[in-house]
């Protein structure tokens, strides 16, 4: 007698891909098992900086040779193509909109492109059926940002939508979204699920969930802490954790030294939902 649970799990272990990898090293500790078929959000309030560590994110995998198609819902093209040379070059976006580079300097960055890996789309009214048509061989899709998704059927819950692509076409979307402003009503800003705005399927149907929080976007006058925290208020395939990055120029980076116990990463810490309280 077969044993066909033995044997689909086997079957779709060996046909699983791990192809998600953020280069941030100590946020891949976290969530190094995400598979295809996952949807992720990124959340924050505006500036935060959820479009620069998406665009990291974005350049770490075009760089291990990932396809990503890149749905720029907000930004002009200009305006986009600078924040993402900025990026890749690590100079303050202030030198990059203001031109006080010498070009010569960075030109040889931009050949990192030529593998078109990376293919953006400027498109200020999208909705879940054109994106779904403009998707062709991508293995991740972001979507910056999810607010402005429109749908033709108001019935139709986008979010169910976005989901059902990543399975059926095996693929990772990662989605950045708003969250509510009544987090600055709170005295302990830090971001929570429930702040996740205007969809209530995105906390429900989310594999993983990461909010972006810096102490200085609220404290810019005092002495506050030299990094960004990105909170993992959800993980399907680990713990809730959080994790600290550097934030300088506008720009996040890995801490350093790297951690020695390889069982232990210090800068993955157990999350603790009370510490977000209010």
């Amino acid at each position: 007698m077969s044993n066909k649970i033995k044997e689909l799990f086997l079957q779709k272990t060996k046909e699983e891909n791990i192809v998600f990898s953020t280069g941030f090293r100590d946020l891949d500790n976290c969530i190094k098992n995400v598979k295809t078929g996952s949807l992720i959000t990124i959340g924050g309030r505006p500036a935060m900086g959820k479009t620069e560590l998406t665009l990291s994110i974005v350049n770490h995998l075009i760089k291990n040779n990932k396809k990503v198609t890149y749905f720029n819902l907000y930004m002009s093209e200009n305006y986009f193509i600078n924040r993402l040379v900025a990026n890749k070059t690590n100079l303050p976006i202030k030198d990059i909109f203001e031109k006080q580079i010498e070009l010569s300097s960075i030109i040889s960055d931009l050949d990192f492109y030529e593998n078109n890996n990376l293919e953006i789309i400027n498109e200020y009214n999208l909705t879940i059926d054109k994106l779904e048509q403009k998707i062709k061989n991508s293995e991740i899709v972001v979507i910056d940002y999810i607010q402005l998704i429109k749908s033709d059927n108001p019935e139709i819950d986008i979010i169910q939508e976005l989901k059902r692509i990543t399975i059926e076409k095996n693929i990772i979307i990662i989605v950045l979204s708003q969250i509510s402003r009544k987090v600055e009503g709170r005295n302990n800003k830090y971001p929570l699920l429930a702040d996740l705005k205007t969809f209530d399927s995105l906390e429900e149907l989310s594999d993983v969930v990461l909010m972006i929080y810096r102490d200085d976007y609220y404290n810019r006058d005092s002495s506050v802490m030299p990094y960004a925290q990105i909170i993992i208020q959800k993980n399907l395939y680990g713990e809730r954790e959080y994790i600290n990055l550097n934030y300088k120029n506008g720009h996040f980076a890995s801490l350093e030294p790297i951690f020695t116990d390889t069982t232990k990463n210090d800068a993955c810490s157990l999350y603790n939902g009370n510490e977000q309280g209010d």
